[in-house]
């Protein structure tokens, strides 16, 4: 069921096709959500809970994080923050700031070792 018109259309579609054969296995429409990005199939009528963010104007998941408003941008904008506020540590106590690969966000100079 496509709907045509209105803020509640679907904004993508999903095709699902088999390697081997190309033929296609499923189609559908999908919406995201407007708090966490999260992407799903539009199917009327499953009894799945959606819900419809009034200050984003947007869809939501129904997943509980996003049931309090904040929008994605705003959600990147505070990693942007907190990714900044880390290196300003880093760079003001002398940390070597790793943030992809390990364990653990931080990883102390020779001379800090043991203080995080």
């Amino acid at each position: 069921m496509t709907l045509l018109h209105g803020p509640r259309r679907p904004s993508g579609e999903l095709t699902i096709t088999d390697l081997d054969t190309g033929r296609i296995k499923a189609e559908g429409e999908t919406m995201s959500c407007a708090h966490c990005q999260r992407t799903w199939v539009v199917e009327p009528g499953s009894g799945r809970e959606r819900g419809w963010c009034f200050r984003c104007n947007g869809p939501t998941c129904g997943s509980r994080s996003c049931q309090v408003c904040v929008p994605w941008e705003r959600k990147l904008e505070m990693v942007e923050r907190r990714e900044n506020l880390r290196a300003a540590v880093a760079r003001n106590l002398g940390v070597q700031l790793w943030t992809w690969g390990c364990g653990s966000p931080w990883r102390a100079s020779s001379s800090l070792r043991g203080g995080f």
